[in-house]
């Protein structure tokens, strides 16, 4: 007998258990958050998502897509690791945030080069 899906996708059960662990001390939460990465193990693209959501939450609004594309427009020659570097300088952010911010200088480094060609296409 296969184990039983205790938490369905979008199910309430899944908020409610999400409501539980916030009711635990800071402590606990970091004990339950480090238990459950270990328990994720060798996935490497899920702990990366992860990663992002949790970036995504340390720095909301502060404007490292618009640096970056501001600092593109000015020169598209950059590197995405050189933005990203040059971004964790200016802004002040922390070392371990690297990665997030290579990932973000490659996407919005794509996203300015899709703008660049269509307008490229729409004047042809």
């Amino acid at each position: 007998m296969g184990k039983k899906n205790f938490i369905e996708k979008g199910s309430t059960s899944l908020e409610g258990f999400v409501k539980e662990v916030l009711f635990f001390d800071s402590k606990d939460q970091v004990r339950f958050a480090s238990m459950w990465v270990k328990g994720i193990g060798g996935n490497r693209s899920l702990l990366q998502k992860i990663y992002f959501v949790v970036a995504r939450a340390l720095y909301p609004g502060t404007g490292l897509e618009v640096w970056i594309e501001g600092r593109l427009k000015k020169d598209m020659t950059l590197a995405p690791r050189r933005l990203a570097y040059e971004c964790r300088y200016y802004k002040r952010v922390r070392r371990e945030m690297t990665p997030y911010l290579l990932h973000l200088a490659r996407r919005v480094k794509k996203r300015m080069l899709a703008r660049q060609k269509k307008a490229l296409k729409d004047k042809a």
